[in-house]
C-alpha cells in the first residue's frame, strides 16, 4: 500500500501498536492476579473439599454429610460456601442457594445465588461444582465469587475505553513524534533541495537540542562546507585560467587577423582556420567567465520590474534576419500580460541563447515560436521549433557546460549556452527544461511572479 510507504505512518502505527501491547500487557497482568489466579486456588479448594465430602458421604452417609455441610456453610469466609445436596430421590436434603440447574451440568459453572433479606436484594454468584454420586445423591458444591465477578464485568468494560484510550494516546503521541521528527526532514529537505539549485552557500539550520538531528546537520553542514570550498577552488581555477589566456589569446586573435589581412588566402588558407579557431577560444573563454562570474555571487543582479513580452520581442527582431535568411520564419505571443523581476539583460541573453538554438537545431526552414504563458506561479518563456530535438539520453545533461548533443556534430556551438540558461534561471530562482511533444522542441524557462521572485 502507497500509505505505508510513507515513514510517519508507520511509525504513528508502530507506536500505537507498542502503546496497544503495552497497555494490554499490564491489563493481562492485573487480570490474573485479580482475577485468574483466585478463580483458580478456588476451584482447587472446592475440588478438595468435594473430594472429602464424598468420602464423608461413602463412610457415614447422608446426616454426617448434612453436618458437615451446614458447617462449612456457617464458617466466615472471604468467599462464602455454598451448597445444594439433593437426594437420590431428587428431595432437596441442605441447600443454601435459591435455585440451581435441574440436571447436571458441565464441571464448572456459575450460578446467580442472590437472596433477599428483609426486602433487599443480596446479590451473589456462586462458582459451583456438580457432582452425582454413585447412589444417585447430588452434591452441587461451590464459592460466592460476588466480588471476583464484579470485577471482571468491571474489567470487561474497561478493556474497550482501554483500548480506544490507548488508541487516541497513541495516535496524540505518535502524531507529536511524527510532526516534530517531519519538521527536522523538512529543513534538511528544503536545504539539500535549494543547494540542488545551485546555492552552495545554504546550511541545514540546528535548534540547538543537540540531539541526532543536530548532529546530523552538523555533519551535512561540514560537508557542504566542504564542497563549497572545492567548487570555489575550481572556480578560482578556471576564472584564473580563463583570466591568464585571455590577455595573449587577445592579442594572438589581433595579430592573426592582421596575418589574415595582409596573407594570400588562397597560398595560406591555414589562417583563415587559425583566426577561425581563435575566435572560438575567444568565446568559450568569455562564456566561462560569465557563467562563473554569475554562479559565484560577482555579477550582481540589476533586478527590476520587466515586461517578458518585451524581452521577447526585442531578441525576435534581433534574429529576425538570420531566421528569414535560413527560409523560416519567428513569431511572439502572450496569452495575457505580466511583469516579472529580473535582471532584463541576463534574460535577453538567456532567450538568446534558447533562439541560437532553435535557429540551429530548427531544420532547414526553423519555424520558431516565442510564447509567454503566464500562471499565478509566474511566466513561463517556450521557445519552440519543429526540429528533431535532442535524444532522451542528451536531454538530462544538455545544460552542463561543454555537453553537446549527439544531433550536433558539424553544427557551430560551444556547448555553454544552454548552461548559461540554467544559470539564469536558478539565479532568478525559477528553473528551465527541454521537452518533445507532438512534433516540436520546447525549451522553457521559468520565472517566479514578481512577488514571489527573490531579491
Amino acid at each position: 500500500m502507497m500509505i505505508l510507504r510513507n515513514f510517519s505512518v508507520r511509525m504513528t502505527l508502530g507506536y500505537i501498536a507498542i502503546f496497544l501491547l503495552s497497555a494490554m500487557i499490564l491489563f493481562s497482568a492485573y487480570y490474573s492476579y485479580s482475577i485468574h489466579f483466585p478463580l483458580a486456588a478456588l476451584k482447587r479448594d472446592i475440588s478438595r473439599e468435594m473430594a472429602a465430602l464424598e468420602q464423608l458421604y461413602a463412610v457415614e452417609g447422608d446426616d454426617a454429610l448434612n453436618t458437615a455441610l451446614a458447617r462449612r456453610a456457617a464458617r466466615p469466609d472471604e468467599y462464602p460456601a455454598l451448597h445444594v445436596l439433593i437426594a437420590r430421590d431428587g428431595r432437596t436434603v441442605s441447600a443454601n442457594i435459591p435455585s440451581w440447574p435441574s440436571v447436571v451440568g458441565p464441571l464448572w459453572q456459575r450460578i446467580e445465588a442472590d437472596t433477599f433479606l428483609d426486602g433487599v436484594e443480596y446479590d451473589r454468584m456462586g462458582l459451583m461444582r456438580d457432582k452425582r454420586f454413585a447412589d444417585g445423591s447430588r452434591l452441587i458444591l461451590g464459592r460466592d465469587i460476588d466480588r471476583i465477578d464484579e470485577l471482571e464485568e468491571n474489567l470487561q468494560e474497561a478493556v474497550l475505553w482501554l483500548a480506544v484510550t490507548s488508541i487516541l494516546l497513541g495516535l496524540a503521541g505518535s502524531l507529536l513524534l511524527s510532526g516534530a521528527i517531519r519538521r527536522r526532514i523538512r529543513h534538511i529537505s528544503d536545504a539539500a533541495n535549494r543547494v540542488m539549485q545551485g546555492q552552495l552557500s545554504e546550511r541545514i539550520p540546528a535548534n540547538g537540542s543537540r540531539d541526532e538531528f543536530d548532529r546530523l546537520s552538523a555533519t551535512l553542514n561540514a560537508m557542504l562546507d566542504r564542497i563549497d570550498t572545492l567548487f570555489g577552488s575550481v572556480r578560482r581555477v578556471s576564472d584564473n585560467v580563463a583570466h591568464e589566456l585571455r590577455t595573449p589569446l587577445a592579442r594572438m586573435l589581433a595579430q592573426a587577423e592582421t596575418l589574415e589581412a595582409t596573407a594570400d588566402a588562397d597560398r595560406h588558407p591555414q589562417v583563415a582556420a587559425i583566426v577561425d579557431e581563435a575566435r572560438r577560444l575567444q568565446r568559450v573563454f568569455d562564456g566561462l567567465l560569465r557563467i562563473s562570474r554569475l554562479e559565484s555571487g560577482r555579477h550582481e543582479l540589476a533586478l527590476k520590474q520587466v515586461n517578458p513580452l518585451t524581452i521577447c520581442s526585442d531578441v525576435a527582431d534581433y534574429y529576425a534576419p538570420a531566421v528569414e535568411e535560413a527560409g523560416g520564419r519567428i513569431s511572439v505571443s502572450q496569452d495575457k500580460a505580466t511583469i516579472v523581476v529580473a535582471d532584463a539583460d541576463l534574460l535577453f541573453q538567456a532567450v538568446a541563447n534558447l533562439v541560437d538554438n532553435a535557429l540551429k537545431y530548427g531544420g532547414s526552414s526553423p519555424e520558431i515560436s516565442i510564447s509567454v504563458v503566464v500562471a499565478d506561479s509566474g511566466a513561463t518563456i517556450d521557445v519552440r521549433d519543429k526540429g528533431p530535438g535532442p535524444d532522451a539520453v542528451d536531454n538530462e545533461r544538455l545544460g552542463e557546460r561543454f555537453y553537446r548533443g549527439s544531433n550536433a556534430a558539424g553544427l557551430p556551438g560551444e556547448g555553454l549556452g544552454l548552461a548559461l540558461v540554467q544559470t539564469v534561471a536558478a539565479l532568478h530562482g525559477g528553473h528551465f527544461r527541454l521537452s518533445r511533444a507532438e512534433g516540436s522542441t520546447s525549451a522553457s524557462l521559468a520565472l517566479p511572479a514578481a512577488d514571489r521572485a527573490r531579491h
